[in-house]
């Protein structure tokens, strides 16, 4: 991302003394700066709070290094739920179900209705997760790294700050989704429906959008550099193209 927006092919925001601005929470890019610097860094995997805050950080950045540092830092604050305990979970808990924090990943849980849950802050990396249906469930600074979501049903979703990286969203239903600040980087949004969705400051870098439709989404500060978005339906944005940066 830093790259990207250093290359000449965007216009940097600069403050009234001639600086950068980048509109993030610069808490915690001292941990990025050193990375940048030395390739390491110091991660304080026992605060759980603040490797959640710094990953949403990487993740806008783009640095997919640390970013996999922190994914196994996040892993090991959850408790890891087997299939069969997952199962009986959904299978007992009343309905608005409330399972938030729990170790998913690579587990097998297609064709699952699970809309309405709440299921903030879960790892679904690497989860086959075909025509699940999440509609209206809270999943907001989830982890859905490489999963495989064809045909999910996420309409309406609260996806707030998570993270879709080389995801599988073919022909995924995202319509009004609630998706600020979230990693689609490499993610796979053919034909996607993402009308009326709200995606801004998303990072979409390399991902193939093709045919996905996002009339009257919002874009605001995304960027697409590298995206493939051939026949993707832009039109009647909310906000138009403005502070798009489709590269």
């Amino acid at each position: 991302m830093l790259a990207a927006m250093f290359s000449g092919r965007h216009n940097a925001r600069k403050d009234e003394d001639g600086r950068y601005f980048i509109d993030r929470d610069g808490t915690h890019f001292r941990y990025i700066l050193n990375y940048l610097r030395d390739g390491n860094t110091y991660l304080p995997v026992e605060n759980g709070q603040l490797i959640d805050e710094l990953y949403e950080e990487v993740c806008f950045f783009g640095i997919e290094t640390l970013m996999q540092r922190l994914e196994q830092a996040r892993q090991n604050n959850l408790s890891k739920v087997s299939q069969l305990e997952f199962l009986n979970l959904v299978n007992t808990s009343k309905s608005p179900m409330q399972l938030p924090s729990m170790r998913l990943s690579g587990l097998q849980l297609s064709y699952l209705k699970l809309e309405n849950v709440m299921m903030r802050g879960c790892d679904f990396s690497h989860c086959h997760a075909m025509e699940v249906s999440f509609e209206s469930a809270q999943l907001s600074n989830c982890n859905f790294t490489e999963a495989n979501l064809k045909n999910a049903n996420l309409r309406q979703a609260v996806i707030t700050k998570s993270n879709f990286f080389g995801a599988q969203l073919v022909s995924v239903d995202l319509m009004r989704a609630t998706a600020k600040d979230c990693n689609f980087s490499k993610a796979r949004l053919v034909k996607a429906d993402m009308r009326e969705g709200d995606f801004e400051n998303s990072n979409f870098n390399e991902a193939s959008l093709y045919e996905a439709n996002l009339e009257r989404a919002c874009l605001a500060y995304c960027s697409f550099d590298s995206a493939n978005v051939e026949r993707a339906n832009f039109s009647n944005l909310r906000g138009g193209m403005n502070n798009v940066h489709l590269g």
